[in-house]
């Protein structure tokens, strides 16, 4: 993943038995010995 980016990540619903794929913002770029990176949910609605 790029730093910046809009990926399309799986955002599992309460019960955990399904998910949609939902647009999330990468915050940081694949680092470390697992390759992890940070991402923030991102939406449209004012909460």
């Amino acid at each position: 993943m790029i730093k910046n980016s809009v990926v399309l990540v799986p955002f599992p619903f309460d019960d955990n038995s399904i998910a949609k794929l939902r647009p999330a913002l990468c915050l940081t770029s694949e680092t470390g010995e697992y390759n992890h990176v940070i991402i923030a949910f991102i939406s449209s609605k004012i909460p």
